[in-house]
């Protein structure tokens, strides 16, 4: 998501959320995340929020733009209030030994190396929890 549709730390945002402080935004966020999450229950589902990193991150992995941080925080919070698996993909990607190589190019979408990267990783975060599949997918 392009920053430039969130709000700016001191409030003077760019886009339809200019001057917006930000509290309107997290109680959107959290009744968005908070619906979402009723409805798959509603069938039987569980709901995973999986936190992909920017490009920009990869590139320069001392750089987290205070919208950013902010919003994952946020996303922690709610994630956490709401008992919802989390997978922070942040961590993984900083502790590849070259994040940079886990994109096409600075700007484009992840690679093969990358787009492995985050399968392998909600996959090992999915057979830890071992769900109960509904019926429909059963052997």
């Amino acid at each position: 998501k392009n920053d430039s549709d969130l709000p700016r730390q001191n409030g003077k945002g760019r886009g339809k959320y200019r001057g917006n402080s930000g509290k309107g935004l997290k109680k959107q966020l959290e009744k968005a995340v908070e619906k979402i999450n009723n409805h798959i229950k509603s069938w039987g589902g569980e709901l995973y929020i999986i936190y992909l990193p920017s490009w920009y991150r990869q590139r320069r992995p001392d750089h987290a733009s205070p919208v950013v941080a902010k919003i994952r925080r946020e996303m922690g919070r709610i994630v956490s209030k709401h008992k919802i698996p989390f997978v922070d993909m942040i961590p993984v990607f900083m502790a590849y030994p070259a994040p940079r190589k886990l994109v096409v190019f600075p700007g484009s979408h992840y690679n093969a190396k990358g787009y492995r990267l985050v399968a392998e990783t909600v996959l090992n975060a999915l057979q830890k929890r071992r769900t109960k599949r509904p019926a429909l997918f059963t052997d």
